[in-house]
Formats: C-alpha cells, sequence, structure tokens
C-alpha cells in the first residue's frame, strides 16, 4: 500500500485529542444540594447498570477513534503499492501522406485525444512519432491527461515498424503491461489500428528538370506527372519564375489512372531565378509543386595559359564562340592568370579550376604514334564529335584514376581524361591532326559549355541533410533568415537561400515520393476497445465508512 499524499498521516495525531476528551468526559462533579430525594425518584427509572454504561461509553470512544483514522487515511490517498493498468503506445504515422485534404490526420488527433482522455488514471501512455526516423515525443502520462503538441505530417516516409519496435523497447514501460495503437494510413503492426483515411483522388509531380539552352535565354523545362487517381483526370501544369512574370499554361486532357507523362515546356527568361512548376490543389498539397534553379544568362570568361601568350589554334577555335565569350577573354602568360569561368592551360601546369589543360608537364614516358581505340560519344564533352580520324605522333598517357571518365582511349592508356571540373588531353595540339579536324572548334565549345556552366546546389528532395559551406553560414527559407552551422535539412518543397562572405548559394526543395503520392484505400481497422472504468478509489470508501461510525456513534449509543 502507497500513499499519494503521506503527509496527510500525522492526522492520526488527532486521535489523542479523542481519547483526553473521553478521559475529561468521565470525570464527575460534585454538586452539593439540600434535598436528594425528588433527584433519587427520577433517576430511579432510568438507572443504567455500572456494567453497560462503561461499554457504552468505551464503544463510542472507539466508534470516534476508527472514524477520525478513516478520515486521515482518506485524506493520505491510499492505493495499492503493485503496478496496475496498462501502458498505451500511441503511435502515429507523420508521413505526407497522412496531411491529405480529407481529414484524416485531424480525425487520428481527435479520435487520440477522446482515447487518452478515456483512460483510467492506472493506466498510462505515451506518443511515438513513425517518421523517417522513428522518435518518442514527451515522456509517459497518466490516463485522462492531454496529448503533447503533435507535429504536422510531411516527411517522405513513415518507419511504423520502426516505431512499435522503440515503444516494446521502451525502459520506463512497465514490462508485460504495453499495448500499441497505430495511427496510420498504411497497413501495419499493432494490437489497434483506427480506420482513419479515405480514398482521394491526387495527381503529382514526381520530377522536374530545367536547363538553359547554351547562349540563349531559353530554358527547356521537362515535368513528370502521374495521376494515382480512380478516375481520369484533366490538370493544369503552369510554369513560372516568381509571381511577377507571366506564367505558362498546360492542359493534361484525359491522364488515365496511373499513367504517367513527361511535359516538355519552354520559358524565356535571361534573369533565369527559381523555377515554380504547379498542378493545382488535390488532396496532397506537398506533391502539387515543384522547384528548380535556373542560372541567369551571362557570358563565360575564359583565359588561355599558353608560354609567351602564343597558341594559335586555341585563339581561332575560341574566336569561333562568338559573343557566348566575355570580351576580357583571352591570352595570358603563365603566372598572370586571373580567377575566370574556365581556364585553359596549353603546355601549363594547371594552377586552378575548372580549367582545360593541354599536355600538362608528365613524368610518364612519351609513346610514339599511339592508336585511337575508343572514345565516349555518349558524353557531353565529346556530343556530336567524330574522333575516327584521329591521329597523335606523340603523346604521354594518363593514369586511370578513381572518379576520373577517360574520354580517349589508346592501346598504350588514356589520350584524354575528365573530371567534375577539369578536362586533360594527354598530347599537344601540333603533335597531332585534331586542330585541324571539323571536331576541335565542337570539342572547344562543349569545354566551355560544360565547365564553365554556373552550377548551383544540386536539387534535394524533403528529408535531405546538406551542407551549403563549412562553418557558420546564414539560411533564408521561407522568409526568416537564421545562423547556422553544420548540416542543413530540407523539410518541406520549396527553396532556400544560404549565404556566406558575400557569396550565395540557392537551394531548389522538392517532394517525389510515390509511394506517399498514392492515397490507397485504407486497410481495415481494428478498433480501439472501450476504456475500463476505474474502480471507485480507496479514499470514498474510507470517507462513507467513518460518516457511518459517526452515525452509528450518534444513533445508536444513547447520550447523557
Amino acid at each position: 500500500m502507497t500513499f499519494d499524499r503521506p503527509l496527510f498521516l500525522w492526522a492520526f495525531l488527532a486521535l489523542a485529542p479523542v481519547v483526553a476528551a473521553f478521559l475529561v468526559k468521565r470525570r464527575r462533579t460534585r454538586v452539593v444540594v439540600p434535598d436528594l430525594e425528588a433527584w433519587l425518584s427520577a433517576a430511579a427509572g432510568k438507572r443504567v447498570p455500572a456494567g453497560w454504561r462503561q461499554f457504552r461509553e468505551a464503544g463510542s470512544l472507539a466508534l470516534n477513534l476508527a472514524a477520525c483514522a478513516a478520515l486521515a487515511l482518506a485524506a493520505a490517498g491510499p492505493r495499492p503499492s503493485a503496478p496496475q493498468g496498462t501502458d498505451w503506445a500511441l503511435v502515429f504515422d507523420v508521413s505526407a501522406s497522412m496531411g491529405a485534404s480529407d481529414g484524416r490526420w485531424d480525425r487520428s488527433v481527435r479520435g487520440a485525444q477522446e482515447f487518452a482522455r478515456g483512460l483510467p488514471r492506472s493506466d498510462r501512455f505515451r506518443v511515438y512519432l513513425a517518421g523517417a526516423v522513428p522518435r518518442a515525443l514527451g515522456g509517459w502520462r497518466e490516463g485522462g491527461e492531454e496529448l503533447p503538441g503533435l507535429p504536422r505530417p510531411d516527411e517522405r516516409s513513415g518507419d511504423v515498424a520502426g516505431a512499435l519496435a522503440l515503444a516494446k523497447e521502451d525502459p520506463a514501460a512497465r514490462a508485460g503491461a504495453v499495448k500499441t495503437v497505430v495511427w496510420s494510413d498504411r497497413e501495419a503492426g499493432g494490437d489497434m489500428a483506427p480506420r482513419v483515411a479515405q480514398a482521394k483522388e491526387n495527381v503529382a509531380i514526381e520530377g522536374l528538370d530545367a536547363r538553359r539552352r547554351w547562349n540563349s535565354p531559353m530554358v527547356d523545362v521537362v515535368v513528370r506527372v502521374t495521376n494515382h487517381g480512380r478516375g481520369r483526370a484533366a490538370p493544369i501544369v503552369v510554369a513560372g519564375f516568381g509571381a511577377n512574370l507571366e506564367p505558362d499554361y498546360r492542359l493534361l486532357e484525359g491522364l488515365d489512372p496511373g499513367e504517367t507523362v513527361l511535359l516538355d515546356l519552354e520559358r524565356n527568361s535571361r534573369d533565369g531565378g527559381i523555377l515554380q512548376v504547379s498542378v493545382g490543389e488535390d488532396s496532397l498539397a506537398l506533391d502539387d509543386d515543384a522547384f528548380a534553379v535556373v542560372p541567369p544568362l551571362r557570358r563565360a570568361l575564359v583565359f588561355v595559359v599558353a608560354p609567351e601568350a602564343k597558341s594559335p589554334f586555341l585563339s581561332s577555335a575560341l574566336a569561333a564562340l562568338g559573343d557566348a565569350l566575355d570580351r576580357d577573354s583571352g591570352l595570358v602568360e603563365p603566372g598572370r592568370e586571373e580567377p575566370a569561368d574556365l581556364l585553359v592551360f596549353d603546355r601549363c601546369a594547371p594552377s586552378a579550376g575548372p580549367c582545360l589543360a593541354i599536355a600538362p608537364p608528365s613524368s610518364a614516358a612519351a609513346v610514339e604514334n599511339p592508336a585511337v581505340t575508343a572514345w565516349a560519344a555518349d558524353l557531353p564533352l565529346l556530343r556530336g564529335l567524330d574522333l575516327s580520324r584521329l591521329r597523335v605522333a606523340r603523346a604521354r598517357p594518363l593514369a586511370r584514376e578513381p572518379g576520373a571518365t577517360v574520354l580517349v582511349d589508346s592501346a598504350a592508356g588514356p589520350l584524354a581524361v575528365a573530371s567534375p571540373d577539369r578536362v586533360v588531353l594527354g598530347f599537344a595540339l601540333e603533335d597531332s591532326n585534331l586542330p585541324l579536324l571539323a571536331a576541335f572548334p565542337l570539342f572547344v565549345r562543349n569545354c566551355v559549355e560544360e565547365l564553365s556552366r554556373e552550377r548551383p546546389m544540386a536539387p534535394a528532395v524533403t528529408g535531405e541533410w546538406v551542407t551549403p559551406f563549412e562553418g557558420e553560414y546564414e539560411a533564408w527559407e521561407g522568409g526568416f533568415t537564421e545562423t547556422r552551422t553544420g548540416p542543413w535539412r530540407a523539410t518541406r518543397p520549396g527553396h532556400a537561400i544560404f549565404t556566406k562572405g558575400g557569396i550565395s548559394r540557392p537551394l531548389a526543395v522538392n517532394f517525389f515520393d510515390p509511394a506517399e503520392s498514392a492515397l490507397a484505400d485504407p486497410p481495415a481497422g481494428r478498433e480501439l476497445p472501450s476504456p475500463a472504468k476505474p474502480p471507485p478509489p480507496p479514499w470514498a470508501a474510507l470517507a462513507a465508512l467513518a460518516a457511518l461510525l459517526l452515525a452509528a456513534d450518534w444513533g445508536f449509543v444513547a447520550r447523557r
């Protein structure tokens, strides 16, 4: 037996005054009167035997002492010391599909709130969130209390099985007393899983690619749209740069259930910015919008670093690019190069990137007349090039380094390799017929286009962690700016801008998850049991016993 309010046990000290009052009451008072005849005749009919009188007084004392003891125990709040009741693990699926506009999330929270309020105080409950990473929300609460504040369901996935395992392994749970309740619109385990979802129509954007054309204000946009509903749909796709630019509207007629289409769009924008594509509002808002960062149209600044600032083959190839290059582009001597979009090192050691290195100094042995055996014609750097007539008189084969791609191969080893920000040729232009081929100016153009391309941060999907800068930086999202250090987590579709030292890096965040977009019919529910009615509290019985004892003392024990 334990007590909720053990300090009230000091009330047992009140028994001492009751005993003292009884002893004082038994003392007789002597009164001197002139005549006893009248009193003796009046008391003759009511005379009580001495034995009964002592028994009556002792019984009255016992009843009063028992009543006081019962009141003291009732005030102390006794309850059984052994664990009683059930521990309820309330698991909420917080994946995106639970945020559908049919109210499934609101019904889940409302039903869980009513269930928690109806639990007896001997039961306990704790909330677990089944997101991409299962986690507990707050500690254990007694039955009848309110739920803690729940986050909105917008995660890319819901690991219900992980949340159930976390609840079963909770060290604070009472052994053998845990039951689980799962609120989810997917098939899930658990002891109870109320039916919370309703099948609705949903059209989702599942992919977006936006690329600026070479030296053009036009942006090519490819949108992947899927109908996850049960009937034909005719969504309107809207694409635009910000609210101040006129968007492009495209009607998709007759999109069958389960059908996926690739929609090609064109947008004219010299300034670029954040491209937003929408399909209108339906059951799930998170997959109705997609975003992409498009860099502004600008000319590339290219410096050719060559001995004595002489490289006639490269000069003629760059001159053919015309207005695609910045006016300050040109030839410089080694050691005088400045930061640029692309540096071309002709027979010089590369000092920075991105760059095109032609015959850099190397300790590899020279090979005479290496025969070209293959070239990667499917790569953007060699797009549209025919190198079948390429002849090399003298070259120094390059190493096959991890992460590098072989562009041109030979029996003696690679003659050209590429990495994300560097292209290296193992032979000088004058030692080959490459400058005489029609492929040469195209190769130079492809190198300028690919290596000087302004590349914003790769788009992220919700739930991913990105590190825009090392150390401290400022992150802007949704109109708010905060200072952060280390990784940043993408939570909702939209865009963010990271700034450090005057450099800004925009990031597009999208929600591409067909599993969450497919709002299917929910599984059959395993309904909640009605909460057990708690037995009357012991203090109520003790208070009733005290009242009964006092009534017995008043009614059945004669007063003098």
